[in-house]
């Protein structure tokens, strides 16, 4: 199974209340096909999260039709990628 992956930059707010994404109220678990998600600590008021699709058809798809961001968070940039590797 080919699984791929977008990569986000987002400028998210100082001290983040229960709706972020580092506290669980993040919209990547309802995208379709996701198989996980990681919200890296910020530098500089800028984080980085990681979501892995079943395919990339399926982070394409997400890409494209994106649900709103988490308020208080602003999209900044988003890639998709290949994962080459997991341990």
């Amino acid at each position: 199974m080919t699984r791929s992956s977008p990569l986000s930059g987002s400028r998210i707010p100082r001290r983040p209340d229960s709706s972020c994404p580092r506290h669980g109220g993040g919209v990547g678990s309802r995208a379709p096909g996701i198989v996980g998600g990681y919200w890296l600590e910020p530098v500089g008021g800028v984080g980085t999260s990681v979501l892995i699709f079943e395919s990339r058809a399926l982070a394409e798809e997400a890409a494209r039709d994106p649900l709103p961001p988490t308020p208080g968070v602003t999209l900044l940039d988003l890639t998709i990628r290949e994962v080459s590797t997991h341990v």
